[in-house]
């Protein structure tokens, strides 16, 4: 059972790019992935080689990100905490249960 718990992941996309998004993917012109988290970028991809716009894609907030999200510290996985959990985490991947209520906790105690 999860908690009663919102923490997921938020995407944003200006309008104008989900337009050509939609656009192009109605036209059939666009490649679909299966795996749905990876296919705003690949879109992007083509419209950009297609060279129906550009795109700038900023990264500076890296720390906000847990791609192998586990409650871990170097004390307790030493060498194997690479991106953890951390007060600042806002994008988690691959979460399961234990990770949403290591979260929980975290949060939780953090006030």
């Amino acid at each position: 059972v999860f908690p009663p718990y919102a923490r997921g992941a938020a995407l944003a996309l200006s309008l104008d790019l989900v337009r050509l998004i939609v656009h192009f993917d109605r036209a059939g012109l666009l490649r679909r992935l299966k795996v749905e988290d990876a296919s705003y970028g690949y879109f992007l991809w083509q419209l950009v080689v297609l060279g129906l716009t550009s795109v700038t894609l900023a990264d500076r907030e890296e720390a906000h990100f847990a791609l192998d999200p586990k409650c871990c510290t170097e004390q307790t996985h030493p060498n194997n905490c690479w991106s953890p959990l951390t007060s600042a985490t806002w994008i988690v991947h691959h979460v399961g249960p234990r990770a949403i209520r290591c979260m929980f906790r975290a949060d939780l105690e953090a006030g």
